[in-house]
């Protein structure tokens, strides 16, 4: 698992997939962590699930 003060992902595999439970908020500050995560998982499974259900956009207007 790895965790930012504002964002964390779980990783778990079952059966060859590999699913990234995203939680926090996705903002300039934990965008390259976000992109660190997906990178090595993309690398480890050709099979891959994203949950983004406790992920919060942050957007500025």
């Amino acid at each position: 698992m790895f965790r930012h003060s504002k964002f964390g992902v779980k990783v778990s595999e079952n059966a060859g997939t590999m699913t990234l439970a995203l939680q926090g908020i996705i903002e300039t500050s934990t965008a390259e962590a976000f992109e660190t995560e997906m990178a090595a998982a993309c690398s480890k499974s050709k099979n891959l699930i994203a949950d983004f259900d406790k992920v919060t956009m942050s957007a500025l207007f």
